[in-house]
């Protein structure tokens, strides 16, 4: 099966130059979430998001880790005004220890939600999200009670 992944790349060198690059882009289609975050986590590339919408409606674990820790966002509107200056002003503005520290956050996010991680904590954090979620609807229902 001969794939491709935008612009005519073949599959392995997309994956090749994808998994060697210390960045990655994850911008939104159609809907808030996009498969490159997963992507690019599994990979161990920092996602420079552009999208205004991802970081509320996909934030994997939130209870666990907070989306900012391992990701550069970038606003949609501004990257649409002047793409290339947005994200290359973002990036050469990080420190070098910013960077160490979301590669960091980045190596704990990989463990958490690549459930084939050799060191995976995919299961307990999941246990743990629907715990606090469990917690956080019982709240909820006892707030609307009392009121």
């Amino acid at each position: 099966l001969n794939s491709s992944i935008g612009f005519g790349l073949d599959s392995d060198q997309w994956i090749r130059s994808f998994s060697s690059s210390r960045f990655c882009m994850v911008i939104r289609g159609d809907e808030p979430s996009s498969r490159s975050l997963l992507r690019a986590v599994k990979l161990g590339c920092i996602p420079v998001i552009v999208s205004n919408l991802l970081p509320m409606y996909a934030p994997t674990f939130k209870s666990s880790i907070n989306i900012r820790d391992f990701t550069v966002i970038i606003d949609e509107t501004e990257f649409l005004e002047n793409p290339v200056e947005v994200i290359l002003e973002r990036l050469n503005r990080m420190e070098w220890e910013e960077v160490k520290a979301k590669m960091k956050w980045l190596e704990l996010a990989q463990r958490l939600v690549v459930p084939e991680h050799p060191e995976s904590l995919f299961v307990p954090a999941l246990m743990y999200e629907m715990q606090m979620a469990r917690e956080t609807s019982l709240v909820k229902n006892q707030t609307e009670l009392a009121l």
